[in-house]
């Protein structure tokens, strides 16, 4: 049997959807379930708005810097292992950021917590690579939707523990430790103490791609992508109020918006195993074009703001990042190679992404409306699209 045969003919482990699925969902929900209780935080510890808001921006510069140190852990230990500890430090620092309710505390746990995301991020879709093989794409619907549900989980959690049963803010950022710990455990159950050759030890080692031009493309891609979600969150709802939308439609958009990242986390990647990425990508992008320009020519009609919203929702929210995180799955070939690949694309993207809200600020005090924020937004996504058409066009000339 020739080795593609062996590898049309490979069944997939059970446990490795259930291994991915429990690993993703443990790396958003703990940041996402701060944002109920923020106010809550900066009271009890007496802190000024801006400097509770650095418990998200430290996980997230974690996340770009730390991502580097992925690959050439899992080259040393093993990938099964460090994502095992990982997610190990992941439940550590959840239980302990809020327990002695001390201020340093909460930002060195804060800091923890990201090296432990953005070391098993990566890892993640290498380890997806290497058991799922050719059905890398169905690894990677569980691994997005893992994602999203978690985002989703983290916030709908903090504000009905929080807010309607009245639970303090210290117990509430505390919740999720004990499922993470739990999944830890599992994963040290399969991986931690087996006997054998890992999956980074068993392919060949793979250098970080600093001189591939298409691994800075799949930066440039991640950190457009982010940059279009982050600014999502960060001016949706002042952008609704300013056009007219009530207070309680704006905010029930700005949920919807969340939410619906769920369908696209799932569907998305379905659609990539049936139309392929090339397709998936450029229609999608294409689509958040005419909903992004949908949004600034609007009004304040309701009706349209949510079936655009709700679009926006599926891919800005988790659709686009699954097409993002299987980028890497076109480019190389083994398990090592694209936790590398994706550690770069993590680490330059995060970076990247971090000032596009800040920027699109600016555009807001030099002008005094929320609108060009989303001039900005909308040419956000248009040079997504170019550089989508510059990736596959080049891809494809260079197969010829």
């Amino acid at each position: 049997m020739s080795q593609e045969e062996e590898q049309n003919s490979y069944a997939v482990p059970i446990a490795c959807f259930w291994l991915v699925f429990l690993a993703a969902s443990s790396l958003r929900v703990t940041l996402t379930s701060l944002g109920p209780v923020m106010n809550d935080i900066a009271i009890g510890l007496e802190l000024s708005s801006a400097v509770v808001s650095f418990l998200v921006t430290i996980p997230i510069i974690c996340m770009g810097i730390f991502a580097l140190a992925a690959a050439p852990l899992s080259n040393r230990f093993g990938m099964e292992r460090i994502i095992t500890m990982s997610l190990l430090l992941i439940a550590i620092s959840t239980m302990t950021r809020s327990y002695f309710e001390s201020s340093f505390l909460l930002f060195f746990s804060s800091f923890l917590m990201g090296i432990g995301i953005a070391i098993a991020g990566p890892l993640l879709s290498g380890y997806v690579k290497h058991y799922f093989k050719k059905r890398s794409n169905v690894g990677m619907i569980f691994y997005t939707f893992g994602i999203s549900i978690s985002g989703v989980l983290g916030s709908l959690s903090s504000s009905i523990l929080n807010q309607y049963l009245g639970w303090d803010w210290t117990v509430t950022l505390e919740f999720w430790a004990l499922p993470i710990l739990v999944i830890s455990g599992i994963w040290a159950a399969f991986y931690l103490f087996k006997k054998g050759e890992s999956a980074a030890l068993s392919a060949p080692k793979a250098k970080m791609p600093w001189n591939q031009p298409r691994a800075w493309m799949l930066v440039a891609c991640f950190g457009l992508q982010s940059g279009l979600f982050y600014t999502n969150v960060a001016w949706l709802l002042p952008f609704l109020i300013e056009k007219g939308v009530s207070s309680f439609h704006a905010n029930a958009l700005l949920n919807l918006s969340i939410f619906n990242g769920l369908i696209g986390g799932f569907l998305v990647p379905v659609i990539v195993i049936r139309m392929g990425l090339k397709f998936t990508s450029i229609s999608a992008i294409s689509i958040v074009i005419v909903a992004a320009t949908g949004l600034l020519f609007s009004g304040n009609n309701v009706v349209f703001l949510y079936i655009v919203v709700a679009i926006l929702g599926c891919l800005v929210s988790s659709g686009l990042f699954a097409i993002a995180m299987l980028l890497p799955f076109s480019e190389v070939d083994d398990g090592n190679a694209v936790a590398s690949w994706t550690a770069m694309m993590l680490f330059g993207g995060y970076c990247f992404a971090a000032f596009i809200p800040t920027l699109l600020g600016l555009l807001y005090d030099l002008t005094g409306t929320y609108d060009t924020i989303f001039v900005g937004y909308l040419l956000n996504a248009c040079v997504l699209l170019a550089v989508f058409l510059f990736f596959f066009r080049k891809k494809k000339s260079e197969n010829c």
